[in-house]
């Protein structure tokens, strides 16, 4: 009876079975046919595809990334990183000269030569000509290349203020422009040297200082806007009665006479002054004392370690040190990251007067733009321009004999939606306000844009082996800093080359033929040149 029992559900459960395979089974040979079909069409779909691929392709570019410019079809693509793609947005002759710019520029980094370059060497391309135009008479850059022609009799070291964002923050570019003016025209020390600044410089090994408080024309403002010239101002913190600033040069840094930049000092303050940490070399009283003041350090010749002592009831105002030749030339780093320029119209006028009255500045060098790139909502640049136009007006008022050079945004990339590298589509609107304001104004202009290669460059550079530009496509690496730097002298140099002949032709003209003007560069002393760290 139990087999039994069993044995019917068993039988059940093969009836059940069976009954579902066989419905399965219909199933399939009902559907079959449209399976199958299905399958053939998509099949017969794919290989139309891949026979129409490359004329898709082509489609496609039309379609998205060309548009009709001048009655040319332009190419915008820029996913394609190979120079030929990059410049095809441009006239032929326009693609030449960029193209020849960049290879030469490549060229030089592959095989680098020594700093010093001549007139003859520079690209004769519009790219990368400096705009010098004639303002009252003469061109703008005149100013500054007499000055240049006259070093010889120069009281004291003819300096060039190279301002700037985070592009040139810790010296960066600076040192190798400084290294080819000293090179082909003489001088010692790095110049200007800030009391504290958060990014590190190649000329020290290293740097150490008290948590001085900073002021700036960003942050933690002065009322009476009395900054250093860079545009920050440094004390001690409230309650401290005692700092100190203590460095070593790097190896090849030389200079002949060391500054310290102070002023405002509400009570007399001691200055301790030490060779090494611990050697103490000598105290100085110094007094309070109103405005800009500057003091000469009594150090060894060549000291490359020093320490120096602050004591003071009520802190002066530090605004950094000047380590100079006795002659020659140099070029002053005043750099804020974050800037944009304007900062520099909040400085008191009068305040910047006293400090320039003790330099001998003939050239100033603006160069900004970068940190305005990202604002891709702003459509008109006018203000831009205005500000720069002030700017200009600010420094010619407190230089009326030096010249101004103004060098424009270069390259800046980003990721767009479709993942692709491409140009801020600000750039270009920005280095069109920067020169509109240095016409207007009558000063120098230099397009770093289309000396870098102009659109996508950026990326051409960050590409290169090694890179010359880094991954966040802004800035520019130690590479790229040395061929924008060394472009530029050779740009300046073409430029003085014409001054002088255009100075020979009207000597000769007013006395004759057979004699010339005796202004000669200085031939370069290797022996006392400041040595760029590799």
């Amino acid at each position: 009876m139990r087999g039994g029992a069993r044995s019917v559900p068993l039988s059940c459960s093969r009836a059940f079975t069976q009954a579902l395979r066989y419905e399965n089974c219909k199933s399939v040979k009902n559907y079959a046919p449209i399976a199958l079909a299905t399958l053939a069409l998509a099949l017969a779909l794919l290989l139309g595809l891949a026979a129409c691929y490359p004329w898709l392709q082509q489609w496609q570019a039309r379609y998205e990334t060309r548009v009709q410019l001048n009655g040319q079809a332009v190419d915008l693509a820029l996913k394609y990183q190979d120079l030929d793609r990059i410049f095809t947005f441009l006239r032929p002759e326009e693609a030449r000269q960029a193209r020849q710019q960049i290879a030469r520029l490549i060229a030089r980094e592959k095989k680098p030569s020594p700093p010093g370059a001549n007139a003859q060497d520079v690209d004769s391309g519009d790219s990368a000509k400096i705009i010098n135009p004639i303002y009252q008479g003469q061109h703008a850059l005149d100013g500054f290349f007499m000055a240049l022609g006259q070093l010889q009799a120069q009281p004291q070291p003819l300096r060039i203020a190279h301002y700037g964002d985070s592009q040139i923050e810790g010296d960066r570019l600076t040192v190798f422009l400084r290294a080819l003016f000293q090179q082909r025209f003489g001088g010692r020390g790095i110049g200007y040297v800030p009391m504290a600044e958060p990014a590190t410089s190649q000329n020290f090994v290293q740097r150490e200082h008290t948590n001085f408080v900073r002021y700036s024309v960003f942050h933690n403002k002065l009322k009476s806007g009395e900054y250093a010239l860079g545009g920050c101002m440094w004390r001690l913190p409230k309650g401290t009665e005692q700092g100190y600033y203590a460095f070593e040069l790097a190896k090849g840094v030389a200079y002949d006479q060391l500054k310290l930049m102070w002023g405002n000092a509400p009570t007399a303050w001691q200055l301790r002054v030490y060779l090494g940490n611990d050697s103490l070399l000598y105290t100085e009283e110094l007094p309070a004392a109103a405005g800009f003041q500057l003091t000469q350090l009594r150090i060894p010749a060549g000291s490359r370690k020093l320490r120096l002592e602050i004591l003071a009831p009520a802190s002066p105002d530090l605004y950094g040190l000047l380590f100079d030749g006795n002659t020659g030339l140099t070029v002053d780093n005043y750099s804020i990251r974050g800037h944009a320029g304007n900062g520099l119209l909040e400085i008191s006028s009068g305040f910047m007067q006293q400090q320039y009255a003790r330099l001998n500045t003939k050239l100033v060098i603006l160069q900004y733009g970068g940190n305005v790139v990202p604002y891709i909502d702003v459509e008109d640049f006018g203000w831009l321009e205005q500000a720069n136009y002030n700017l200009i007006r600010k420094f010619r008022s407190l230089l009326p004999d030096a010249s101004i050079l103004v060098i424009g945004v270069g390259d800046a990339a980003y990721k767009n939606k479709e993942g692709e590298l491409t140009t801020w589509p600000t750039v270009e609107k920005i280095r069109n306000a920067q020169k509109r304001a240095a016409l207007r104004a009558g000063v120098a202009f230099w397009d770093l844009w289309r000396v870098m290669g102009g659109p996508g460059s950026i990326v051409a550079w960050a590409a290169h082996n090694p890179p010359l530009a880094g991954e966040d496509y802004a800035h520019l690496t130690w590479h790229g800093q040395r061929l924008i730097a060394t472009a530029l002298f050779q740009s300046l140099m073409h430029e003085y080359e014409r001054f002088r002949q255009r100075l020979a032709a009207t000597h000769t003209a007013t006395h004759g033929p057979g004699t010339a003007p005796t202004m000669q560069a200085r031939k370069p002393n290797l022996a006392n040149q400041n040595h760029v760290n590799q």
